[in-house]
């Protein structure tokens, strides 16, 4: 009985004990805030690591962006646990059989072969936050050449910025805390430090940043390690998700020989917390701080509309205030339930000091009426200033219930214009497209203008255009996308332009300079292709006469012309599309033939000897001047043609093969022709 009630007295001691420590656990973890946080603060996220598997509603496996980083590590899901209520990452010196063999994307490193396996996980689509206290308690690797991490990244893929809440990459005392921001990789800066203390693989540690627009604060084990304030830079920082990884080499020393596998990382839980921008706009808390009056404004319970207090304003001018933490190229509202207690007084909600003018509204019902004003930030501002405030009138106002909110960013309009719709347009096409663009909330401040995926160009000023020139042949669809000054976009309808090849035309017959006889028929011959459509017709031109159209290839016609005379003729190709190019232009002669058949008295022409072996002379002595011989084959081919004729007397036939020739002499007023014969 003895042992029995010792027995019952050890057992209540023990229940005694695990009970206080039960309640003391959950009273701290219940009761978190950030280092040094007011109630101002609310927890927005949790991961305690309890279950058997990781929380994939919190957290994505790897990189979002794939499996390997600026390290030799391969990173794979197998490598992730969660048991115990504790995340574990391992690490081990085996080559993943997926693994590509290596990068060199990243010159200060060299070359990275990926030797290793490891793991990292990710918030990406999951959980992603601008601003507030992220912290998390880790225990590091005690492998010299892995490279534990806990770090953020915006998730529109910006690079930079990049917070490092906690990065470990040599000295296992010595941890990395740092703020990376810039407009681009090669032109990325930093601020930030080490701290140096416990050795973080002997124990687990708290890392945390408190991140506001302006400041960025880097906490361990609870306390203050630096504060960095007056950085507007840290409100490059949007929408940024967390990570937890183990990298292998890279920043890290290579691992020794000797290093001792598998490493080890591990994470006891993960919190986020975001400042309560609207704490108190209830004012249950049976005060008025963080709001600041001025003259008679005070908490009562009279002035409630819900709940057990509300403010009143009495007299005036009275009001209260407050300064809240904004993005800049946003768009807020803020607001409450008001009423006057006098009728014919007013009081106002408003806004002041946001990158605007001040904005108010008016309430001047004597019951509890809901009004706000919206208002849009500046560029650059990260806070605003609301206010409740009474300026004339010896009554009083009551307001209670007051909000404030992000509101979705409209988005802007925009349309352009041009060469109308679907318009064919020869190559090489120049012209300009004009945008109109507009945005209901806020500002436009760029357009970019495309052809189908390819930038053409960005205008940032009114009126919004961009000049087109030598666009190639090719169907072209042509949009503009117009940005607002909170980042919102909006592409126009597609302007649809054909740029169209000419046709290629060229005459091939006749030669240019042949001479016909009159009555004559000239086969005249073209070659006419289309190299983005098809040849719908070819039309023959004398001078300005049409003689002649065909449709089909191979594109000819026969021309029956029995006028002397010279004649410039060409031909005119239209495509598929109806455009048109004109060929090359060839001069032919018409002229009626003075047939001699033998040498006549006055021996104006005498061709000797004929036949002849060699060289055949050929001598004119009539009174009308020798313009142009020609000697054709037997077959009307053109052997020579010259018009260069310095003496009535010429000698031919020296290179001639044997055979019958033609030669037809023109004068001013005639043609003879001769038949001769080359032995």
């Amino acid at each position: 009985m003895y042992q029995d009630l010792t027995d019952l007295t050890i057992m209540n001691r023990t229940n005694c004990s695990i009970w206080i420590l039960i309640n003391f656990l959950f009273f701290q973890f219940s009761n978190a805030q950030p280092p040094g946080a007011s109630t101002n603060w609310k927890l927005v996220f949790e991961d305690n690591f309890d279950g058997t598997k990781l929380d994939q509603s919190k957290w994505g496996y790897n990189y979002p962006w794939g499996n390997t980083h600026n390290h030799r590590a391969f990173m794979t899901d197998s490598m992730v646990t969660v048991k115990d209520g504790m995340l574990s990452i391992k690490a081990i010196n085996k080559r993943h059989p997926s693994a590509p063999a290596g990068t060199d994307k990243y010159p200060s490193f060299g070359y990275l072969s990926f030797d290793y396996t490891s793991g990292a996980i990710h918030s990406k689509g999951k959980f992603e936050t601008t601003y507030g206290y992220i912290e998390g308690r880790f225990k590091a690797p005690s492998t010299l050449g892995t490279w534990p991490a806990f770090w953020t990244l915006n998730a529109d893929g910006a690079w930079p910025p990049e917070i490092d809440i906690l990065e470990i990459p040599e000295d296992r005392k010595v941890h990395h805390y740092y703020y990376h921001y810039g407009p681009d990789w090669q032109n990325e800066k930093s601020f930030g430090s080490t701290h140096s203390g416990p050795d973080k693989s002997q124990g687990f540690h708290t890392y945390g940043v408190e991140w506001g627009p302006t400041y960025l604060k880097f906490y361990f084990n609870g306390q203050l390690l630096n504060s960095y304030t007056n950085r507007p830079e840290a409100a490059q920082g949007k929408n940024m998700y967390m990570l937890i990884n183990l990298a292998i080499d890279g920043w890290a020393p290579t691992p020794p020989a000797n290093a001792q596998w598998p490493a080890i990382y591990q994470c006891d839980w993960v919190r986020v917390w975001k400042l309560n921008e609207s704490a108190n706009f209830d004012f249950e808390n049976g005060s008025l701080a963080p709001w600041g009056p001025w003259n008679n404004a005070t908490i009562t319970t009279d002035c409630k509309r819900s709940g057990n207090y509300g403010v009143k304003l009495s007299g005036n001018p009275v009001s209260i205030e407050r300064t809240v933490t904004v993005e800049p190229n946003t768009r807020y509202v803020f607001g409450g339930y008001g009423k006057v207690n006098t009728s014919g007084e007013t009081a106002m909600f408003g806004v002041k000091n946001y990158g605007g003018n001040q904005i108010t509204k008016s309430v001047s019902s004597t019951s509890f009426t809901k009004d706000s004003v919206i208002f849009t930030t500046g560029s650059s501002n990260t806070s605003a200033i609301v206010f409740w405030y009474k300026q004339s009138g010896n009554g009083s106002a009551c307001g209670d219930d007051f909000f404030l909110y992000k509101l979705n960013n409209l988005p802007p309009v925009i349309t352009i214009s041009g060469p109308a719709n679907s318009p064919i347009i020869n190559a090489p096409a120049s012209f300009i497209i004009n945008a109109t663009a507009s945005d209901p909330d806020g500002s436009i401040t760029k357009v970019e203008f495309y052809d189908g995926s390819t930038l053409l160009g960005t205008d940032a000023t009114a009126p919004y255009s961009f000049s087109l020139t030598d666009l190639p042949a090719g169907a072209h669809i042509i949009t503009a996308k117009a940005f607002d000054n909170a980042g919102a976009t909006t592409v126009s309808s597609p302007l649809q332009i054909h740029v169209n090849a000419l046709p290629f035309i060229s005459i091939t017959e006749p030669v240019n300079n042949s001479v016909f006889n009159a009555p004559a028929s000239i086969n005249i011959k073209a070659t006419a292709n289309d190299s983005d459509g098809s040849i719908a017709s070819v039309e023959f031109y004398s001078g300005s006469k049409l003689i002649g159209t065909t449709s089909q290839a191979p594109y000819s016609f026969i021309w029956t012309e029995s006028k002397d005379g010279q004649y410039d003729i060409f031909a005119i190709a239209k495509d598929n599309l109806g455009q048109t190019s004109k060929s090359n232009t060839i001069s032919v002669a018409v002229s009626t033939v003075s047939y001699i058949l033998e040498i006549d008295n006055n021996n104006q022409l005498n061709i000797f000897p004929n036949p002849f072996l060699s060289d055949l002379t050929i001598s004119f002595n009539g009174p009308e001047k020798l313009l142009s011989v020609q000697l054709v084959n037997s077959e009307g081919k053109e052997i020579f043609h010259t018009k260069d004729i310095q003496s009535n007397e010429l000698t031919i036939g020296g290179d001639l093969l044997p055979g019958i020739y033609f030669i037809n002499l023109i004068t001013e007023n005639h043609c003879y022709t001769r038949s001769i014969f080359k032995k």
